[in-house]
């Protein structure tokens, strides 16, 4: 098992902040990326340790973990050969046996290296990188009065930080589905967006009723106008 250095593989301090870290992983998994390269086994490889870096120090309680591991064996062994082989002590490599014995028909498909799997608890993983490129939909909600329904309206939202100008056409149904193309959360590269798909809901109104476009209300009539024939207000 070969001790990852997170901090090294992202080129960020160890008190890096978490906006750093994610700029740094940004920059280095777009320049790894496979399909940005000739090589694509190498730029693979170093894509995956670029990934396993990021989905340790993102996390709050596992960058715990890991700056606890080095603490611990600063603490043990003072120079840096034996922090190497710290982890590959007898109480360890006994560990180690134990993982390779449970594990051993998954490693070939194990995205992350054995000491995060170890350390981490991921057995196996799945390569997947269109996370990175294709932002995720956004999906929210617009409540417009009856009236607006034919008559249209605007609406101002705040997405991603970005004030949007949302036009609802005359006519517009209760429940639809409006689509603005690209105006959703970025990726992970800050480079495609997602959707953003509003639901439109619209407030029923005291008196009338809608059916497709006609509107429908109830009326009293008494008894003598039903018989007798007459106007009603």
């Amino acid at each position: 098992m070969q001790f990852q250095n997170y901090y090294n593989i992202l080129g960020v301090k160890n008190t890096a902040s978490q906006t750093d870290i994610k700029k740094a992983y940004r920059k280095l998994a777009l320049k790894y990326h496979p399909d940005k390269n000739e090589d694509k086994v190498k730029s693979k490889e170093k894509f995956i340790k670029i990934k396993e870096a990021y989905e340790v120090l993102k996390d709050t309680d596992k960058r715990q973990k890991f700056d606890n591991l080095i603490k611990q064996a600063k603490q043990t062994y003072n120079n840096t050969t034996t922090q190497q082989n710290y982890y590959k002590s007898d109480y360890t490599k006994y560990k180690e046996d134990l993982y390779r014995d449970v594990y051993a028909r998954d490693e070939t498909d194990s995205l992350f290296s054995s000491f995060f799997n170890y350390f981490f608890g991921r057995k196996k993983s799945r390569s997947s990188y269109s996370f990175l490129y294709n932002g995720k939909d956004i999906k929210g909600k617009i409540t417009i009065d009856f009236e607006e329904a034919f008559t249209g309206s605007n609406r101002i939202l705040n997405v991603v930080g970005e004030k949007l100008r949302v036009t609802i056409k005359p006519g517009v149904k209760n429940n639809h589905l409006l689509k603005l193309k690209n105006k959703g959360d970025y990726s992970e590269l800050g480079t495609n967006r997602g959707d953003l798909i509003v639901r439109i809901k619209i407030n029923p109104h005291s008196i009338y009723k809608r059916k497709l476009n006609d509107l429908y209300r109830d009326i009293f009539v008494n008894i003598y106008t039903v018989l007798l024939g007459g106007k009603v207000k």
